[in-house]
């Protein structure tokens, strides 16, 4: 995995951040063809989201690599 400056505008990536108690979470993200952002989910589902959330939140982002 290497991490990158900003939210990638194409393809997968992963999403990690840190909440104000310590505990860390991520999420794995793609966009779909047609410019939405949607959240990839160990079931095989996803559903889509709000890519400001993440910047919001003081995500960094992972790409394969």
């Amino acid at each position: 995995m290497k991490q990158v400056d900003e939210m990638p505008t194409s393809g997968q990536f992963v999403a990690v951040w840190e909440f104000q108690d310590g505990k860390i979470a991520s999420e794995t993200l793609k966009w779909d063809c047609c410019g939405h952002l949607l959240v990839l989910m160990g079931d095989g589902f996803h559903e889509e989201c709000d890519h400001a959330f993440y910047d919001d939140i003081g995500s960094q982002y992972f790409i394969a690599g």
